[in-house]
């Protein structure tokens, strides 16, 4: 069984992809590839040039075998446009020119256990099955409506189609991708003039993963999954939890969350945590991809002025959006101090619900500008200390009898208004802040804490249990009699109890991000 990478680049203006910048691309290809190499087993590269001279010339990643079969020069020309046009024609391609049972990685994807015996004689191999996604449903309806060349294996209710997740590809029937990429070619130099009714970013999806899995059903070729679960709208992903490594997980897939700022501090630290060297490394070929020029921090594209009131302007959003909704006077950004009298000021002119707002969003803000403006300098090296202290402490059999601690690399704000910006996990917006207006005060907690490898604050709702976690926590204590205690006190609250392993999932998720310190020693 060989193991099978695909990464290739249009040009070095496109390294980093979906990726915050080519930082987190390079972090993703090595930390992919390590895990890889720890099968033991042949591992190819399918690239084009300028793909080997960054993996292989430049990170430095071994490979049994590269392959420039992406080069433009190695595809039939009257098919090239296509591959500019579809990112999914290369790995298709690359899937069809492997002569022997093989398992495609995806670079997003971290795989951690051993591989299966029982896969190396499965006909096919994929993630997992998803159903009635809208990539598929959507791309159907419009294909039976509008196509001039419909197989009739895609002559099925799109709400039934079913597909496969194609971050894990392959099988011991490869002649079958031989069939599947001519079917595709077949199907889009057909529809030529068709294509462009199918949504952008769905279109892709639909072509590697539908495709693949109604062909491969046609031809009765059965599947042998990674995951058992079949995605859907009542069944989410879960494959993204990289606090619970290495005991509660050991298959990851970013998928598309790559701009995920969480996601990608955990694709950093884990690399650290991995191999050290290549993690610095990575950053070093990512600064001279750019010529040495650093990106613009996340986030922080309203602090462009060097001057204090550029600084507070930034800080204070949320207080300006409030004030501006309510009064017509003037905020003073001279200084922290003229911004606090002119808060003051208004007292008198605002009803009292209206400037107990105002007061409560300044507060909130205030705290954060505090925080973020007196980190010290070994914020970042601590950050990582603790870290790697964490993912030793995990590993040890009595690692529930370690200390835990707080760390001074988190503050916690209380509100009586909920003022944390977007959830960057939901598909709905929780930037509510002239909602405030309307509502009555309450009881919120926000977890502050910093992304180093993104220069950006990370703002954490949370919630009734969190909150004991982290307040226990601070005393000192150990993480069983933490969760022994935290299960007591929702007990006399009358509060719904959570289960051990969801309470020391909790742990783990603050301590991966360095809010807590475990130590075991």
């Amino acid at each position: 069984m060989k193991l099978v990478q695909s990464t290739w680049f249009k040009n070095y203006d496109r390294i980093q992809g979906n990726w915050p910048d080519e930082k987190f691309a390079l972090f993703s290809i090595s930390l992919s590839h390590h895990f890889l190499k720890k099968q033991g087993l042949p591992v190819r590269l399918n690239t084009n040039s300028t793909g080997f001279d960054i993996v292989v010339d430049r990170l430095g990643l071994e490979y049994t075998e590269v392959d420039l079969c992406l080069e433009a020069d190695r595809i039939d020309a009257d098919v090239r446009p296509l591959f500019d046009r579809y990112w999914s024609l290369n790995k298709l391609y690359a899937y069809s020119l492997v002569k022997e049972p093989f398992i495609h990685f995806d670079n997003d994807v971290y795989f951690l256990k051993k591989l299966d015996q029982s896969w190396e004689n499965a006909a096919l191999v994929a993630q997992n099955q998803e159903t009635n996604l809208p990539y598929y449903t959507t791309c159907l309806a419009q294909i039976q409506q509008h196509f001039t060349y419909v197989p009739t294996y895609l002559n099925v209710k799109p709400e039934s189609a079913l597909a496969v997740n194609a971050g894990i590809a392959g099988g011991a029937h490869f002649g079958f991708f031989q069939q599947l990429y001519c079917e595709v070619i077949e199907f889009l130099i057909s529809n030529a003039q068709h294509l462009d009714l199918l949504p952008d970013g769905f279109d892709n999806i639909f072509i590697e993963q539908c495709m693949f899995k109604s062909l491969a059903n046609h031809l009765d070729l059965p599947f042998q999954y990674i995951l058992k679960d079949t995605i859907g709208p009542s069944k989410k992903y879960r494959v993204n939890q990289f606090h619970q490594l290495p005991r509660g997980a050991d298959y990851i897939h970013v998928m598309n969350y790559k701009s995920n700022p969480t996601i990608c501090e955990s694709i950093a630290k884990t690399l650290y945590y991995a191999d050290k060297k290549l993690y610095h490394h990575c950053i070093h070929v990512a600064k001279s991809l750019r010529g040495g020029k650093q990106h613009a921090p996340r986030q922080q594209s309203d602090n462009s002025d060097s001057n204090a009131s550029g600084k507070l302007k930034y800080f204070f959003q949320r207080t300006t959006r409030v004030w501006r909704s309510l009064t017509d006077l003037t905020l003073n950004f001279e200084s922290i101090e003229k911004l606090s009298e002119a808060i003051l000021k208004v007292k008198g002119r605002l009803r009292e619900s209206n400037f107990l707002i105002v007061q409560d969003v300044f507060a909130f803000e205030f705290e954060r500008y505090q925080f973020f403006t007196t980190l010290d300098p070994d914020y970042t090296a601590r950050k990582y200390r603790d870290f790697v202290g964490f993912q030793s402490a995990i590993r040890q059999e009595d690692w529930k009898e370690g200390r835990l601690c707080w760390s001074e690399s988190a503050k916690l704000i209380e509100s009586r208004w909920n003022w944390v910006e977007c959830n960057e996990f939901l598909e709905v917006e929780t930037n509510h802040y002239l909602t405030n207006l309307k509502l009555n005060p309450g009881y919120f907690a926000t977890l502050l804490y910093y992304y180093p490898e993104q220069n950006t604050p990370k703002e954490q709702p949370i919630d009734l249990i969190d909150t004991l976690v982290i307040k226990l926590a601070r005393k000192g204590t150990t993480v069983s009699d933490l969760v022994a205690s935290v299960i007591e006190l929702l007990k006399e609250q009358n509060s719904a109890v959570l289960g051990e392993e969801l309470l020391l999932d909790r742990v783990r998720f603050f301590a991966f991000h360095g809010v807590l310190v475990v130590n075991n020693e």
